[in-house]
């Protein structure tokens, strides 16, 4: 194999600012938040946990804390990453 996955993820992770749109990633995960948590959710944080290459595709795992008034939650949402979109997979609370 060409390609080292290891490193790949860890430079993925490493600099997954500089290649993702940040607004409009939060924008998405707050309508999953939505859709997932049946409310009026805004994203207080999110981050990149893991990228993996499984059968030539990226899969990104992205864990964030979605808060309602006091409320909190903490989320994992997995995506299929293409070309020019990330592909909802699941969303778990962690």
């Amino acid at each position: 194999m060409l390609l080292d996955h290891e490193k790949l993820e860890s430079l993925l992770l490493a600099n997954w600012t500089k290649f993702i749109q940040y607004r409009n990633l939060l924008k998405m995960l707050e309508e999953l938040a939505n859709r997932h948590l049946n409310g009026n959710w805004s994203i207080q944080k999110a981050t990149f946990t893991r990228f993996e290459y499984i059968e030539d595709k990226f899969i990104a795992w992205i864990e964030y804390t979605a808060i309602q008034g006091i409320e909190k939650a903490s989320l994992t949402s997995e995506f299929n990453i293409t070309s020019n979109d990330f592909l909802h997979i699941r969303t778990v609370n962690s």
